[in-house]
């Protein structure tokens, strides 16, 4: 019975994934707004007020972002592949070269942010708003690059 139990346990722990993330990160980008190039991969920040928030270079693979406000957020070179960003508010925010690839960007708004050579390969775009986003030498869902001057929608 013993074996039983202890076999069960290791199963568990070896199916619960291990993130990266340390709680003291988190703590510190909600007390101060800041975490340049802190793993919070696998962090749950839903609903969290986040905006102007220095993230620049951080790494939030697989992060929960979802309703999550980062207006004017500092996300340049940040690594969000992965991470559900569902109705999440992103006006304004920073994003040149970030790792959107596989992000869940369902009901998204990118409302005047700065996507230069961003990488959105795979992402989910259902009902995303890119109003006035400067997309321009990103790569689009599909893969292919948009034009330089890219505005509001990927020129391909």
């Amino acid at each position: 019975m013993f074996r039983l139990l202890a076999l069960f346990i290791l199963t568990c722990l070896a199916a619960t994934p291990l993130w990266a993330f340390e709680r003291a990160q988190v703590d510190r980008l909600i007390a101060t707004g800041k975490c340049p190039r802190c793993d919070l991969s696998g962090a749950n920040l839903a609903g969290l007020y986040l905006n102007q928030a220095d993230l620049t270079g951080a790494n939030l693979s697989d992060t929960d972002l979802s309703r999550a406000k980062l207006s004017k957020a500092k996300l340049a070179g940040a690594s969000l592949k992965g991470a559900n960003l569902k109705e999440t508010f992103l006006g304004g925010a920073d994003l040149r070269q970030a790792d959107l690839r596989h992000a869940d960007l369902a009901k998204t708004e990118f409302y005047r942010a700065q996507l230069q050579e961003a990488n959105l390969t795979g992402a989910s775009v259902y009902h995303t708003g890119f109003n006035l986003a400067d997309l321009s030498d990103a790569y689009w869902i599909d893969g292919r690059r948009c034009l330089k001057k890219s505005v509001g929608v990927c020129d391909l």
